[in-house]
C-alpha cells in the first residue's frame, strides 16, 4: 500500500496506518512567543518567517480561522518590511529558520524515519500580478544527505480549498533521518524583493 505524508489530519485519520504524521499536521494549536523586541504566535512544532521579521514587529504568518478541516489553517502572507525592496515571504516549515539578512533560509528538519510515496496538503492561494506560491519537501538520511526533495510551485489563483499530491522521487534506497517541509506564499526567499506584496496562502 501506497505510504502518504499527511497535513490534514482530521480529514484524513482513516489513512494514519499507511503515513507518519507530522506534528500539528492541521496547524490547530498556536502559541504566543516573545521575541527579542515584539510578541509574535506560530503554529506548535513549526517554525515560521514570524521568528525573523519580529524586530520589525512584522507577521507574515498567522492563525486563521477559513479551514478545510478542523478549526483553523495557517495564513501565508507577502508583506513589507518598510526596507526598500526587503519583503517577508510568508513561511511555515518544520525546519529551524536561518534569520540572517544577507543568507537566509533554513536547516535541519523533523525527525521521520518512512519513505512516503507522496506529500499531500489542503491549500487555497491568491497570488498578486505573476507570483508563485510554493510547497517543498527534502528528506535527509541520518548522514545529512539529501535523499529526496521536490519542489511544487501554485502558478494560478485557487479561489477555494483544493487537495495537492506531490509525488516524492527517491535518489536512492536510503531511509530518511529527517523531513524538511516548507510552504512559501511567494518565490525567492525575499531578500533581494523576490514575490510580491500581498499574495496569501492558506494552508491546511
Amino acid at each position: 500500500m501506497k505510504k502518504t505524508l499527511l497535513f490534514v489530519a482530521a480529514a484524513m485519520v482513516s489513512a494514519l496506518s499507511y503515513g507518519q504524521m507530522l506534528p500539528n499536521s492541521g496547524f490547530e494549536i498556536w502559541e504566543n512567543l516573545q521575541g527579542g523586541s515584539n510578541p509574535y504566535s506560530e503554529p506548535e512544532d513549526w517554525n515560521t518567517a514570524n521568528e525573523c521579521a519580529e524586530l520589525l514587529n512584522v507577521q507574515s504568518v498567522s492563525q486563521s480561522a477559513d479551514a478545510h478541516s478542523g478549526t483553523s489553517s495557517a495564513k501565508l502572507e507577502t508583506k513589507p518590511t518598510g526596507l526598500g525592496a526587503v519583503i517577508v515571504n510568508g513561511v511555515v516549515t518544520t525546519a529551524t529558520m536561518i534569520c540572517d539578512p544577507f543568507n537566509p533560509g533554513q536547516t535541519g528538519g523533523y525527525a521521520f524515519t518512512m519513505r512516503p510515496d507522496s506529500l499531500t496538503f489542503w491549500a487555497k492561494y491568491a497570488p498578486v500580478d505573476t507570483d508563485n506560491g510554493y510547497a517543498q519537501i527534502i528528506m535527509f538520511n541520518s548522514a545529512g544527505d539529501t535523499i529526496a526533495y521536490e519542489k511544487f510551485d501554485i502558478t494560478v489563483a485557487v479561489p477555494t480549498w483544493t487537495r495537492y499530491a506531490v509525488k516524492i522521487n527517491w535518489m536512492n534506497t536510503d531511509m530518511p533521518a529527517i523531513a524538511s517541509v516548507l510552504f512559501n506564499s511567494s518565490w525567492g526567499n525575499g531578500n533581494n524583493g523576490e514575490g510580491v506584496v500581498g499574495s496569501i496562502m492558506y494552508v491546511d
